[in-house]
């Protein structure tokens, strides 16, 4: 879907806002009593973001475009031998490789431009090259494989609660940090379920914990494999989390102070709920001027 809000001005240029949905977002129905919430979430979310890309559009001193690709929703995933996720679709602008299929970001920009020029009278002159790609919970995995791909595609890269393990780090990485490269900002509910050092669901603790044990059983391992006494991970488990620590270790200690001093990176804690931040901060909309895109 491509949306353009009232008010669109021609003296002021065009800003894209790729906003990717969470979980079931692909899934567009309106609510219905005894309908389960995950064939009407999406419906939900997508008047969320409609809404507040028309605020957008009212306070901001360019125009606004907002682009909201539907995940193809589950796929398979070649490397993992047909493994399909249940609830999300992993392969979300990953590229398409010889292993199997994925997406093309700078295809669906090119696409875009092509429907605003020929149906909405939007010539690509007006648009600013510089576009916001924004992630809501499990869309967050299209940001990073994004980043992976083509990391100077985007302006900004906003985690609307989408920094689970591997996703807006995972991003990080793959930028250089330059004075010109993109940002990326973390819009975390504090003590929420991407908070990741949070107390619900802190993946960073976690993480550090599950490093720990594989160093203490290590020698178990080696010997004799299984799952050690006091853990219920098998030594496969173990050794991967280890592994996943030693690439974690300097964002999950960073993460413990918000990231402050890194480069080319903010964080900005809320107490919105993770359901309402598609409302409240698309496009940059409910962020402190200094971290605004």
């Amino acid at each position: 879907m491509i949306y353009v809000p009232a008010g669109a001005r021609p003296d002021r240029p065009y800003r894209l806002v790729f906003h990717f949905h969470g979980t079931y977002g692909e899934k567009i129905r309106p609510r219905e009593d005894g309908l389960p919430k995950r064939e009407w979430v999406g419906w939900q979310r997508l008047e969320q973001t409609l809404d507040a890309a028309a605020e957008l559009q009212r306070t901001r001193p360019y125009n606004v475009v907002l682009v909201y690709p539907l995940s193809a929703g589950k796929r398979v995933e070649p490397e993992l031998s047909g493994w399909v996720n249940a609830q999300y679709d992993r392969m979300w602008m990953r590229p398409v490789s010889a292993q199997g299929p994925g997406d093309d970001f700078a295809r669906l920009r090119r696409e875009v431009l092509a429907l605003l020029a020929s149906r909405l009278e939007v010539g690509s002159a007006a648009i600013d090259p510089m576009v916001i790609a924004e992630g809501h919970s499990a869309g967050g995995i299209a940001l990073r494989n994004v980043a992976v791909a083509d990391p100077k595609a985007v302006g900004t890269y906003l985690f609307l609660d989408a920094s689970f393990q591997g996703w807006a780090d995972g991003c990080y990485r793959a930028l250089d940090h330059g004075p010109q490269d993109p940002k990326v900002i973390l819009v975390v509910t504090h003590n929420g379920i991407a908070d990741a050092v949070g107390t619900w669901k802190p993946w960073c603790l976690d993480l550090q914990r599950d490093a720990a044990l594989w160093r203490q059983h290590a020698a178990f391992c080696g010997a004799q494999g299984g799952t050690p006494a006091g853990t219920e991970l098998p030594c496969e488990e173990l050794e991967l989390r280890h592994e996943a620590w030693n690439e974690s270790e300097s964002w999950c200690e960073a993460a413990k102070h918000d990231l402050r001093g890194w480069p080319g990176v903010a964080v900005h804690r809320t107490k919105v709920r993770h359901g309402d931040q598609p409302r409240r901060f698309t496009g940059g909309l409910g962020l402190p001027a200094e971290l605004a895109p």
